[in-house]
């Protein structure tokens, strides 16, 4: 096993095993299970080192396949689908014990001049690494949003939940190391399943990133 890495930086920074291969350390856990926002970042870093730094990832989408292991290294393997004059697309699988736990599409832009516009402001290093610090913390109790309206808490032993696949979209630039607001909320759920949105402001009002996801819910018969 890799050495236990001491923080989120460290859990971010890969090794390489070859060109579009690489092998991400895990931090030591009580759960059963790899925690998602972890394996969403990783992924996303792998692919952001097969890519031109002067392109940005601008969304992803991932689907949790499997549950992962806790405490022991994922091998990433980035396919390099295309590069384009503006576009760059990236996929990468997530492999533990031989088998895909996990899959993340990317696709990174060059800086164009263009129309923008936002929702209204809220009152209130290097750019990759600030994207994956987000996507670590973008599955951060997202799926718990679901529960409030049915007067559930998250850890309650009757429930069992878990991602199903999840999408970030980078807007802005920002620094996941300074203020950052989360905003999450769920516009629906039903047959198992509900849907979580997410929203990232920085200081400024800004909306940096939106989020979203869509999470197992089931609640056992108390009996």
């Amino acid at each position: 096993m890799l050495p236990v890495p001491a923080g989120l930086e460290q859990i971010l920074d890969l090794e390489r095993i070859e060109d579009f291969v690489f092998r991400g350390r895990s931090r030591p856990v009580a759960e059963t299970r790899e925690f998602g926002g972890e394996v969403a970042g990783q992924a996303l870093i792998a692919a952001a080192r097969t890519v031109a730094p002067e392109r940005t990832v601008h969304s992803l989408h991932a689907y949790f396949l499997r549950p992962g292991d806790p405490g022991r290294p994922i091998g990433y393997q980035v396919d390099p689908i295309r590069d384009g004059r503006s576009f760059t697309t990236r996929r990468v699988v997530g492999v533990q014990h031989g088998e895909p736990i996990f899959t993340l599409s990317a696709s990174f832009q060059v800086t164009e001049p263009g129309v923008h516009h936002q929702v209204p402001e809220l009152s209130v290093p290097d750019p990759a690494l600030h994207a994956c610090a987000a996507t670590y913390v973008s599955d951060l109790m997202l799926l718990a949003a679901a529960l409030l309206p049915h007067r559930l808490m998250f850890g309650n032993p009757r429930l069992q939940m878990a991602s199903l696949d999840h999408a970030v979209w980078f807007h802005a630039p920002f620094r996941a190391d300074d203020w950052l607001c989360y905003q999450q909320e769920s516009p629906w759920a039903g047959n198992a399943r509900a849907l979580c949105r997410g929203s990232l402001f920085d200081r400024a009002g800004t909306l940096v990133a939106t989020v979203m996801q869509e999470g197992l819910i089931r609640v056992r018969d108390r009996s």
